[in-house]
């Protein structure tokens, strides 16, 4: 590992606060084998993945929001079609 990187990570750790954490065995070893797949260390694999679980809600969030325009629109057409048919003669006149 270059030099500034270990200088870096050296500050970072420094500065981070410590969490201490108690997690089931097959987790930690999930994670354990998912850092080294990645490459990561197991600190990094456990705050990717923290990071990864609130960006995936933030992005649901969006998109219910994104449903619930999609319904009301849906809804809002329904509607205009509903009245336009209820103003016809019945023989495709109005």
């Amino acid at each position: 590992m270059p030099f500034f990187l270990k200088r870096l990570l050296a500050i970072v750790s420094r500065t981070f606060p410590v969490f201490n954490l108690r997690i089931p065995e097959e987790l930690k070893e999930r994670i354990e084998q998912s850092a080294r797949e990645s490459k990561r260390s197991q600190n990094a694999e456990y705050l990717y993945r923290l990071e990864r679980s609130f960006h995936q809600e933030d992005q649901m969030e969006q998109v219910l929001e994104e449903l619930k325009v999609l319904r009301q629109a849906i809804s809002d057409l329904q509607a205009t079609r509903s009245s336009e048919g209820d103003s016809s003669n019945g023989d495709g006149t109005s």
